[in-house]
């Protein structure tokens, strides 16, 4: 299940994705489980508010993780 979230997260390499894949076609859990993680994924994008974040609180973020 990491893996497959990995891939519908972008986070999977070129090699973890066709593993995903290959063990979709395979596997009626695993493809049950990427349908739903999908289902998820899409449900909450839709549901989150894209708002604009003041760009004193980026500048604030950026110079705290220089200090680091």
């Amino acid at each position: 299940m990491k893996l497959i979230q990995m891939a519908l997260d972008g986070e999977a390499s070129p090699e973890e994705l066709e593993h995903v894949r290959q063990n979709l076609g395979n596997c009626l859990p695993c493809n049950r489980g990427y349908n739903l993680e999908k289902a998820i994924k899409q449900a909450l994008q839709l549901r989150v508010e894209q708002k604009a974040v003041p760009q004193s609180l980026v500048d604030c973020i950026k110079s705290k993780i220089h200090e680091l």
